[in-house]
């Protein structure tokens, strides 16, 4: 039996901050660093992952906010505590080499070594011992304190304190881990796609982007407002993240399912509808859109209202005015397939949330148990917003299981 002081289960982002945090605060302390994949911080090394982001920057960490659709809430505090510049100082501090700022985000140039490669030097750098290539088999709570951990090859591993920071869609046995430690775990599913749908709307569509629509699933009872982009092959965008993840289980099959939207969100239809009629008599319909909206997406409506796209806006009769309200306020698709929107997988479910001491990131289930990364039930869109919360989490862990408050 190997026994150490500290052990982190998750071979991705988190666990990687969390073992390296734990041996830089607490020098001669026995940490150890279980990696089910032959090599450290796969899925940074992923096809269509950015290998060299960081993370977003931005003054406030309140910005990142609307970017967690799945508990923003209970994140932001931390990432007031640990954020982007808490980050850029973090990274600064341990040396890692090609640290630029791009387009708003926190990265590495291009010459420099991957982001994976300098992360894991850093970990062995520091003195984690890491194990790769070890998978998390069952983790059964000491009486006296503490954990045995049964690993590959029945090997056991007994530690103090445990980190679990596993995906818990690749990894379900980090999730079963936390079950068997008293803690409620909602079931995993992929969050955050995009919705593809074969409709004429999208016939001839270039990438289109309409500023605030109000999207609902109304078979679910759910809606969103936010940006919407339009692709050929379906939509996209903020509202459409914000949707999947609140829908994700919902949505595993999603073909058939009714999709409706506003286009012009929170903005009362009659009055724009009032004020061009009055303010642009002399205007055709094609040339005065209403909210912005771009050309197709407006030439559409106006067709599914039965209107000449060449008439003027004083020509229009009340009925007609109706039923281009109607368009605006109500264009119902039907979902085909959805996809995700990033290779940097999101995921529905993990540990709830309520069973977690966010600032510590300490079990209120299990003493001694941390839990960091995918395993918590959190969504944050892909690149810089999923990652912070990687970084946070795994941070505020590897501090506190050396007993340490934040600086």
């Amino acid at each position: 039996m190997v026994q150490n002081e500290i052990t982190i289960a998750g071979g991705g982002l988190a666990g990687a901050v969390a073992a390296i945090t734990a041996a830089g605060h607490a020098p001669g302390t026995a940490v150890t660093w279980l990696v089910a994949e032959s090599e450290p911080l796969e899925e940074l090394s992923r096809t269509g992952s950015d290998q060299r982001l960081i993370t977003r920057l931005c003054d406030d960490p309140s910005e990142l906010l609307p970017c967690f659709p799945r508990g923003g809430n209970d994140v932001l505090p931390e990432f007031y505590a640990f954020g982007p510049q808490q980050t850029l100082e973090w990274c600064q501090r341990h040396a890692l080499e090609g640290l630029t700022r791009e387009n708003g985000t926190l990265r590495l140039a291009e010459e420099a070594p991957p982001l994976a490669a300098q992360l894991t030097a850093l970990a062995r750098r520091v003195g984690v011992n890491i194990r790769t290539e070890e998978k998390l088999v069952a983790v059964e709570a000491k009486p006296q304190g503490g954990f045995w951990i049964t690993v590959t090859n029945e090997r056991t591993v007994q530690c103090q304190r445990l980190i679990l920071a596993g995906d818990p869609l690749n990894t379900p046995q980090a999730a079963r881990a936390a079950e068997s430690l008293g803690h409620t775990v909602e079931r995993p599913v992929p969050s955050l796609f995009n919705f593809l749908i074969d409709d004429p709307l999208f016939k001839n569509m270039r990438a289109e982007r309409v500023k605030n629509v109000l999207l609902s699933l109304p078979a679910l009872g759910l809606d969103t407002s936010g940006p919407l982009e339009l692709h050929p092959w379906g939509l996209a965008g903020e509202a459409v993240l914000a949707l999947s993840s609140r829908a994700a289980r919902e949505l595993v099959q999603p073909q058939g399912q009714a999709l409706r939207i506003n286009w012009c969100g929170p903005l009362k239809v009659s009055r724009l509808l009032e004020e061009r009629v009055r303010l642009h008599p002399r205007q055709r319909l094609v040339s005065e859109p209403v909210a912005e909206l771009p050309d197709p997406v407006w030439a559409h409506l106006l067709t599914a209202s039965g209107l000449d796209p060449d008439r003027y806006w004083g020509q229009l009769k009340k009925p007609e005015l109706r039923k281009l309200k109607e368009s605006l306020e109500l264009t119902e698709l039907h979902l085909t397939r959805k996809k995700l929107a990033s290779p940097e997988r999101a995921i529905c479910g993990g540990v709830e949330r309520g069973e977690i001491d966010f600032e510590t990131m300490a079990s209120l289930r299990s003493p001694g148990l941390y839990l960091a990364g995918d395993i918590v039930d959190v969504d944050g869109f892909a690149g810089g917003p999923h990652r912070q919360w990687h970084w946070t989490s795994g941070h505020a862990a590897g501090l506190a299981v050396c007993d340490r408050t934040r600086h």
